[in-house]
Formats: structure tokens, sequence, C-alpha cells
């Protein structure tokens, strides 16, 4: 025998239905299988699903872009099928785009500013340790940002948050973790996720307290030159409408389609 497909599932401690992995903490979600397989793997697994549990809806939240799911469609699954697009911006990493666009004359002022402060760095972090001494600063900015937006802090709702991100920093290239510090003050913070030649947006914060010296935006844009001499092509700044990615439409970001089913 050999495995063929995977569909990763989970059941709901609330109702006992069944559930796409990670839920609404995967930013994409979908099935692997054989690039031979034409379909039959997904379209039989989920005909397993729906007869274990015939009332159940399985949500994949964000499907990669490029999902085959026209194999589904052709196994008789069109007619409960939904599918919504969504826009996903994608930050083209441009070493010398970056460059200039640090060195004009607004962005110098700000990290001029910055540095009058104190000592501005931006710190890649490679170690588990790294990252619980920091992941505390990173977290309650992030919660001060959502709660603000969405009336939702992600890290003080969910206790598990924290433990999963320190436990994918001990996993060699799954997260790409940077700090921006003005001394030894956290000021900006990301805890993005690593595949190969792309990265995707993960944890993003800054510091209410510095806010009017945009650190965030020089945070990105120190984080692009640092990713374009690492050889990473993309940043996906991930599906959802969010209007703070806007800010970073000088940074050549296009759109393309991506499915929710």
């Amino acid at each position: 025998e050999r495995l063929v497909g995977l569909l990763p599932l989970a059941i709901a401690a609330t109702d006992g239905k069944p559930a796409v992995a990670g839920t609404y903490q995967a930013e994409y979600q979908s099935w692997l299988a054989d690039p031979s397989d034409g379909g039959a793997f997904v379209s039989e697994a989920l005909r397993i699903v729906g007869t274990r549990f015939p009332r159940a809806d399985l949500t994949f939240r964000y499907l990669p872009h490029g999902a085959p799911v026209e194999h589904l469609v052709r196994a008789g699954y069109g007619s409960r099928l939904t599918q919504v697009l969504h826009k996903r911006p994608l930050m083209r990493i441009d070493g010398d785009a970056l460059a200039k666009s640090l060195a004009k004359k607004s962005n110098k002022s700000r990290f001029n500013r910055l540095n009058r402060m104190g000592n501005v760095t931006l710190d890649r972090l490679t170690s588990r340790v790294e990252l619980e001494s920091a992941i505390h600063d990173a977290s309650v900015q992030y919660d001060l940002r959502q709660g603000a937006t969405h009336r939702s802090p992600p890290f003080l709702e969910d206790p598990f948050k924290r433990q999963f991100h320190l436990s994918l920093m001990s996993q060699p290239d799954a997260l790409h973790v940077t700090l921006l510090r003005v001394d030894k003050t956290v000021v900006s913070s990301h805890v993005d996720y690593l595949d190969r030649k792309w990265s995707y947006l993960g944890v993003p914060s800054h510091s209410p307290f510095y806010f009017q010296h945009s650190p965030g935006k020089l945070h990105m844009l120190l984080l692009g030159k640092l990713l374009a001499d690492e050889g990473v092509e993309c940043l996906d700044l991930t599906p959802g409408g969010d209007p703070w990615v806007l800010a970073f439409w000088m940074f050549q970001v296009v759109f393309a389609a991506t499915a929710a089913t």
C-alpha cells in the first residue's frame, strides 16, 4: 500500500461535527493528493465524510489558488459546492524597488526620527528560545490592533495560540520572524510563515506608542529587502480584504483570485 491522498480533519468539541484542520487559525486549507490522482481521492474522501456526517457542512476557509475544485464538479458535487472568490494581495519582492522606496525623503525622515530615539535594527529570529523572549510583546501588540479593529484579541481568547507558534518555531524553516527594535524596545514584529520561495503573512503587529513614526510601514520595507536577500520571491498578504494592506500597493501589490468553498 502507498499513501495517495490526505484530507486533514478535526472533530469540533462543541458539536461533534467535522471541520477542516486548522479552522479559522489556518489561512489556507486544502487536501494533498498524487498529481496523477485526477480528483478521485478527494471525491471519495468527501463521500466517506458525507456518509458518516450526513448533516454536516465542510468549509475550506480559503482554498489555495489553483486548487482542483473542477474534479468535484465532475464527480457530481456541483450542486452541493459553493464557491466565493476573494482577492489576495501579493507583494512581489523586488530588492531594487524596495531600496529606492527606503531612500525616499518621507521614509528616510521616519527612519531618522526613530534613530534619534535609539539604535534601530531589524532582527531575524531563528530559534524557539528567541521567540519565547519576544512573543509576549508581539502578542500584546497584535491583540491591541485586532481588538480595536475586530473586537477580538486572538491571543487573549485562545490560550493555545502562543504555544502553537512556539511549536512551529521549533520546526526548521516553518516561520519567518523579524523584530524592528529601537534599542531593546520592540516597535514592530512579524511572525510569518515560510514555504520555500514564498512567505505568508501571519501575525504582524506594532507598538501603538510609536504609531506616528509608521513602524509597520518601515518594517515592511526592511523585511522586503531581507526577503530579497534570502531569495524569497513573494510575500502573500493573504485574503480577507483588511484595509491596512492598501498601504502596501506601493510595493507592486498585485491581486490574484483565490476561492473559498
